[in-house]
């Protein structure tokens, strides 16, 4: 029988165990926040069991809202979260410092159980080093919040050592628990993870990667809400010695990325078509994204239908 392997951790740190999804952010028609549809959407997610979110990401759209509009944003899924959720992970990445670092500090003070940050995307820093010294600045304005680096280069276009960034955060980061690891490289993901396995935690963004992530000792995994019970299903069939159930669910999780992306390669708007096809209409996406048209979605659903992947609201 498979047995998972073991993770020698320090009990006394803060982790993330289970299912981590990166929220969408409800917009109105007329492109304000609507947070009207947090608790609802919240609601979701406990069904289609997520156990954590991580806010204002990549998914949530959050470097199309204003600093304003993020803070308003956190306390919303907060408070949401508040009693369903384990852990609220808000990304706090940034144009520039002084906003991360605002982010930061009013992340600490609502309560936010880990903050994220990824590097700048227009002024790039060009070596590890440099981007340390970003990141220290606003790891320091939350000296009590676990951080996370937000590794993800296919969109900022920094493409440094992820191994040697985590090597230098190590040493001047106090509060580091870890990576956020959007590289697609599960190579790089091991060695970091093993970097210090007992205070270091690496979550891993790739729905395609669950299986060979879990067979690696990474088994909390930021994936799409309805990714999510494909997800532990999967898990516990390992964890039974069932592998060809496991490898079952891995390929249907490659085939769904495989369809959704054929449709749209944009990220944002096939997460928020898909959570539509649930019965979670979110609203459109903000400009230069553009939403998905109707037809596409309904050419999308019949396609996966097809495959033997089941709508449920």
């Amino acid at each position: 029988m498979y047995t998972l392997p073991v993770l020698n951790r320090d009990p006394n740190r803060f982790w993330i165990s289970g299912v981590i999804n990166s929220t969408s952010t409800p917009f109105l028609p007329n492109g304000d926040i609507d947070f009207s549809s947090f608790d609802i959407y919240i609601d979701f997610l406990v069904r289609s069991q997520v156990d954590n979110i991580f806010v204002n990401g990549t998914t949530g759209e959050g470097m199309a809202l204003t600093i304003d509009e993020r803070k308003l944003a956190a306390v919303g899924w907060i408070n949401a979260a508040r009693g369903k959720i384990k852990k609220v992970i808000l990304h706090v990445g940034a144009a520039n410092l002084r906003s991360s670092i605002e982010l930061a500090k009013h992340a600490e003070a609502i309560g936010a159980d880990a903050i994220a940050c990824m590097c700048p995307t227009f002024y790039k820093p060009k070596t590890e080093e440099n981007l340390i010294n970003y990141l220290s600045q606003v790891a320091a304005a939350a000296p009590s919040t676990p951080f996370f680096y937000y590794s993800i280069p296919h969109m900022t276009h920094v493409h440094l050592d992820e191994v040697k960034v985590m090597q230098l955060a190590m040493l001047k980061i106090p509060t580091l628990h870890g990576m956020k690891d959007c590289t697609d490289c599960l190579t790089k993901s091991l060695v970091c993870a093993h970097l210090d396995r007992r205070k270091l935690q690496v979550v891993i963004e790739t729905p395609g990667d669950m299986l060979p992530s879990l067979s690696i000792g990474i088994p909390c995994l930021a994936i799409p809400a309805y990714m999510a019970p494909i997800y532990n299903r999967m898990k516990n069939a390992l964890e039974a010695g069932d592998s060809e159930t496991a490898q079952r669910d891995q390929l249907m999780a490659v085939n769904v990325v495989k369809i959704t992306s054929k449709y749209n390669e944009e990220l944002v708007s096939r997460e928020k078509a898909m959570l539509s096809l649930f019965g979670m209409d979110l609203g459109p996406t903000r400009l230069p994204l553009v939403s998905m048209p109707e037809e596409q979605k309904i050419a999308m659903k019949l396609e996966l239908e097809e495959l033997g992947f089941l709508f449920r609201s």
